[in-house]
């Protein structure tokens, strides 16, 4: 029924020829085995983070699974160059990176949330709706944390993103395009409702922004910066988005702030 009301939508969204061209795309991805070799940073760290899973295959039973996109893990130069964008946008009286809460939202297998703990955040939460993801992201984070990172404090949870009780502190979230409109207008709503509380500063780095146009139509939602995230040459090599014979592989990243207009 999942894959089926995924179809239907897709057929009411982008017609029969969008959706044939939609899923052919998607389906020739899935079927190159040759470019799904384990990522470098799987190599290199002894963990699982490569794969491509599509979003109807990571059904939970939550009424949001219609709107997730797929599985997979962001590029680790994608992170950190997201990161850095962010942190240049701070300004003198925004609390140091030291005093933020870094989190993933669609964390997968943990590979952001690893790459995340080599800046020295307070602490590093990774959100993920499906268990078997979370589980395997779990054995990821214990083999990555025997050795010492500027910030040991991760933890992956799985719950869906618009359920999570948000503290009160200032938050980075990042996003890799985890899920469609829908979805992101009901997080936008619960992160306005966590404002109200004492969160915040919120700040929001989306990579590959799909569904921008609901936070450049939210009156609370302010661009900080618009940038372009390269991805070095391992990591190009590696992403199964790029074309190698085509432009220099890269993201597209929006950082966004969350506050109350007065």
């Amino acid at each position: 029924m999942h894959v089926t009301a995924r179809l239907r939508r897709s057929l009411r969204d982008r017609g029969i020829l969008g959706s044939l061209k939609h899923y052919a795309v998607r389906g020739y991805r899935i079927i190159r085995p040759h470019r799904l070799v384990p990522h470098p940073f799987d190599v290199e760290h002894g963990v699982h983070t490569t794969a491509f899973i599509e979003g109807s295959s990571l059904g939970t039973g939550h009424a949001h699974d219609l709107y997730v996109v797929c599985y997979y893990a962001s590029p680790p130069s994608v992170v950190r160059l997201s990161i850095d964008a962010w942190r240049s946008t701070l300004r003198p009286s925004d609390p140091s990176l030291e005093g933020y809460t870094f989190f993933d939202i669609g964390a997968g297998m943990g590979r952001t949330v690893m790459t995340a703990s080599l800046y020295p955040f307070e602490r590093i939460v990774g959100i993920e709706m499906n268990h078997g993801l979370t589980e395997q992201g779990r054995r990821n984070i214990d083999i990555w944390l025997r050795t010492h990172r500027e910030c040991n404090q991760i933890e992956l949870t799985t719950c869906d993103a618009t359920e999570f009780p948000w503290p009160s502190m200032p938050l980075l979230i990042y996003m890799f395009n985890p899920f469609e409109a829908p979805v992101l207008m009901q997080l936008v709503r619960t992160l306005d409702q966590a404002l109200t509380q004492g969160a915040g500063p919120i700040d929001l780095v989306y990579i590959h922004p799909t569904a921008k146009s609901v936070l450049e139509a939210h009156p609370n939602a302010q661009l900080r910066a618009s940038t372009i995230c390269y991805l070095s040459d391992a990591d190009g090599a590696a992403d199964l988005f790029s074309d190698p014979h085509g432009a220099a592989p890269c993201y597209e990243c929006r950082i966004y702030r969350l506050s109350h207009v007065s």
